[in-house]
């Protein structure tokens, strides 16, 4: 340590010795207020001044002998002052404990002692108060909180809060670098770079090209690649895709909500309008090049992104099939108002489900789930469910019956015991089998073994046939007995327990979780909770339907599928205009025509086919004469009234016509009652309408006269499953017919 630097420590110290000397001073000369004597705290010297000051030439001839006489003096002189400080506080009292806290809390960071309260500014204050609370114990900071945030954390969140929505947790690629690590990217670069520049030489380009960017007519060959895009809530873009308009679509703010929440309402202008009657026509057509020609022109238009993506997926091409419904959910969300995104993050945007552009979004983010859940990204697909779920309180997807599974998965445990604690949502789902058998899993998987046996055994006396069944699915032998041989009571809730057994099979499949069953099978009352039998809902037949599964299918009411489903709108809702559409024989893109752009005659037409105008003649056999009410005989009168019989084999006009009118309008009402499904016939008393349809059916000939008006005019009033029944009904009774002889 060179000269410089002692002499300049040796300074500080005697600044010391003098405000110490002051302050003792001070104590002295009061009479009323004692306090103890604080002890000076050593400044903080800086070692880079004394590298800095270190190598002085100029001091480099003091020899050493000084240097530790001048460091002796300094150690002497610091217990002197200590000495001298001591004894003056044994002169003083000792009763104000806090006052010498707080000095010595002041002197310890390097503050003069000899400041006052009225002296510190701003800063110095804040910082002591600062200081003080630091020291605090951990009772006097819980003491410290608000009652109100005591009292807000002890009570569940709304589902508004439960619901909110982490737009990083819709992405799907941030949950596949999660599991997987940066390779996805490295793979994915390698799909969408090298992969195409190689196959770029072959004259064959698939579907999945042909709908990028580099293709596409309406954006002239160019891409989104190099463009500044918004932040997008719900999908942010890709470079391959087209760089093209909305195509018309938009939305609206509706109103605000008195429970704080906002309604919105997607829209479509004028283009966009003409655009989906060219899809509908398209759907006629039952023409796929069509309708991705139609893509090609279009390349956002959400109802032809859907279409195509089921196209693609029919094909086994599923990563086409996801980026279409990627661009779909793209599109919406650069054409969502400003205020959606931040109200969707909180779960309070709501959308009107009898509104037909609000409905593709629900249908969006369903197929999109189901596709996550093929990639095993089911953070991803939970996050999506909470974002349907908080669209509408009503939930028409009936994401209630799939929340669960996704939990499970998704590995979301914490989160879906939340919810089942909400309320609201507790009364809403406490009917429901899924949810009350996975909410004993869920505990499990949080490690509650107590709460886990408590729902197990609920959910165990409530649903026993829920886990017969699964007994029966994951061989369990021998069977507990309080569960042996027990059956749904009810059609609703056989559907139920098939749908549940379905997905949540393999969640029951550990050894850990069988040994569970039984252990609470064995322990169950004989007697069984009744509860109230729920109803099958159009909700919950527009969720089977659209989950595909056919050992569940076969479960639903006639009612739901024996009309015609549309794979762009599955049974919309009754009061909507879609279900109007769906059930009006005429096909969807002359109803949707505007009447200032049809032709006289067809309007004419459908107004007399509305009206009832329009009916058949009548003709006896081998007559030109059209028979009219004045000849008809009491008999015939009387099946005139109702039913008209069936024309016999050999009147060709009269028999076609009796098959798209009357016999029509009878095997409607026979299958509008009893379902397309033989299954469902088991109470049928009269299948008279369904057997005098078959007869003319098969009085129809040639054959290929018979086919051509099955797969024309039946199929486009009825639909494709009825002409599948009535084809089957026929070989059946053909066969019939060939034993009999």
């Amino acid at each position: 340590m060179s000269s410089r630097a002692i002499r300049k420590l040796q300074k500080l110290r005697e600044q010391e010795l003098q405000q110490a000397h002051l302050q003792a001073e001070q104590d002295n000369d009061e009479s009323d207020e004692y306090e103890p004597v604080i002890r000076p705290s050593r400044p903080k010297l800086n070692a880079f001044d004394l590298l800095n000051t270190g190598d002085d030439g100029d001091e480099e001839h003091e020899s050493d002998h000084d240097i530790e006489e001048t460091v002796t003096h300094l150690a002497e002189d610091v217990p002197a002052r200590v000495k001298s400080a001591d004894s003056s506080k044994k002169k003083k009292k000792k009763n104000k404990k806090k006052k010498a806290a707080v000095a010595k809390v002041t002197a310890t960071g390097g503050a003069p002692c000899a400041q006052s309260d009225d002296e510190l500014d701003e800063i110095d204050r804040a910082l002591k108060e600062l200081a003080v609370e630091s020291k605090g114990t951990d009772s006097q900071k819980a003491a410290a909180v608000p009652p109100e945030n005591v009292r807000g954390a002890s009570f569940p969140r709304t589902p508004e809060e439960l619901l909110s929505i982490e737009p990083k947790f819709l992405n799907a690629m941030n949950e596949m670098r999660r599991l997987f690590g940066n390779v996805v990217l490295e793979s994915f670069d390698e799909e969408t770079g090298t992969g195409r520049r190689r196959d770029r030489n072959r004259e064959m380009v698939d579907m999945g090209r042909a709908l990028t960017g580099r293709y596409s007519p309406a954006s002239k060959g160019l891409s989104l690649a190099g463009t500044t895009q918004r932040r997008n809530v719900l999908m942010q873009g890709k470079d391959e895709w087209p760089r093209a308009p909305s195509g018309g679509l938009g939305m609206e703010l509706v109103e605000k909500l008195p429970s704080g929440a906002t309604k919105y309402q997607i829209v479509h202008n004028s283009a966009y309008t003409d655009v989906q009657r060219q899809f509908d026509m398209c759907v006629e057509s039952m023409d796929p090049q069509r309708m991705i020609h139609l893509l090609q022109y279009n390349p956002y238009h959400i109802s032809t992104l859907l279409q195509v993506s089921e196209i693609a997926k029919h094909q086994g091409d599923h990563a086409v099939s996801a980026d279409l419904l990627e661009r779909a959910l793209f599109n919406i969300g650069r054409s969502a108002h400003s205020s959606f995104g931040n109200r969707l993050k909180e779960g309070q945007a709501k959308l009107d489900f009898v509104h037909m552009a609000n409905r593709e979004l629900w249908l969006v983010g369903w197929r999109y789930i189901a596709n996550l859940g093929m990639k095993g990204t089911w953070r991803t697909a939970y996050e999506w469910a909470k974002l349907l779920l908080s669209l509408n309180d009503d939930d028409p997807y009936c994401i209630r019956l799939l929340i669960d599974h996704l939990a499970l998965r998704g590995r979301e445990y914490a989160h879906f015991v939340d919810l089942c604690a909400q309320t609201r949502l507790s009364e809403d789902w406490a009917p429901l089998p899924n949810i009350q058998c996975s909410l004993a899993l869920a505990y499990l998987r949080l490690n509650k073994p107590k709460e886990c046996r408590q729902q197990l055994r609920r959910a165990m006396s409530r649903y026993p046939w829920v886990f017969c069944k699964l007994a029966q699915e994951l061989d369990i032998q021998p069977m507990p007995k309080r569960i042996w041989g027990k059956m749904p009571p009810t059609d609703a809730h056989e559907l139920l327990t098939e749908l549940y057994i379905a997905r949540a099979k393999d969640l029951w499949n550990t050894p850990e979780v069988v040994s569970l069953i039984v252990e609470i099978a064995d322990t169950l009352p004989e007697e069984e909770e009744p509860i109230e039998p729920p109803e099958i809902t159009l909700d919950i037949a527009r969720h089977v339907v659209l989950s595909d599964i056919p050992r569940v299918t076969t479960h639903l009411p006639g009612r739901f599928v024996s009309g015609r489903i549309s794979a762009s709108d599955p049974l919309p809702p009754y009061d909507s205009e879609a279900h109007r559409q769906q059930s009006d024989p005429t096909p969807s893109y002359l109803a949707q025509m505007p009447e200032v752009g049809r032709p006289q005659w067809l309007r004419d037409l459908l107004d007399q086919l509305n009206n009832g105008a329009l009916h058949f003649p009548r003709f006896r056999g081998g007559d030109n004469e059209e028979i009219r009410d004045d000849d008809l005989s009491d008999y015939d009168q009387g099946e005139a009234g109702g039913e008209r019989r069936r024309p016999v084999a050999d009147q060709g006009a009269s028999l076609e016509q009796w098959l798209l009118g009357d016999g029509m309008q009878s095997l409607q009402a026979f299958l509008n009652q009893y379902g397309v499904d033989r299954g469902n016939w088991g109470d049928v008393v009269d299948y008279s309408p369904l057997t005098e349809y078959l007869d003319g059916l098969d009085a129809v000939q040639p054959d290929e006269a018979r086919q051509e008006l099955l797969h024309g005019r039946i199929r486009e009033v009825m639909g494709d499953m009825v002409v599948d029944m009535l084809e089957n009904e026929l070989e059946l009774q053909q066969y019939d017919d060939e034993d009999e002889v």
